[in-house]
């Protein structure tokens, strides 16, 4: 039941989408922002609603093992690949993990390159012009 209406506010969502992209024709698009955040939730939301209506399924119908263990292994998944569908869609997110594990040192000013030379405390004098 929840998954259908799930479903079915999604498909009404994106028929919004549709309608609003071509009421406003060519002049205006929709801010890319508002598709991948449509998107994320719809990913995320697609593969847990499978999940549970499979989980339903299981529990009145008899079905083949290996479907009782890859359902298993999905809903696994469903908790342990919504980290990774935020960092795949989510520029922001993902350059603060880049910068949480310093993997983002090297940046251009035009000028010439800039390079932090990582320290166990902040010092200015740390940053080198090259």
């Amino acid at each position: 039941m929840v998954a259908g209406l799930l479903g079915i506010c999604y498909s009404v969502l994106i028929i919004g989408f549709i309608v609003k992209a071509k009421k406003l024709g060519e002049s205006q698009t929709i801010a890319k922002f508002q598709i991948i955040v449509t998107l994320q939730a719809v990913l995320i939301c697609i593969e847990i609603s499978f999940a549970a209506s499979i989980y339903i399924i299981i529990q009145y119908f008899s079905i083949p093992y290996f479907v009782m263990i890859s359902t298993h292994v999905m809903w696994m998944l469903v908790h342990g690949d919504t980290p990774i569908v935020y960092l795949a869609l989510n520029k922001s997110l993902r350059n603060a993990v880049l910068d949480m594990f310093n993997l983002r040192r090297r940046f251009s000013t035009g000028v010439g390159e800039i390079r932090q030379v990582p320290s166990r405390e902040h010092n200015p004098s740390n940053i080198i012009l090259m």
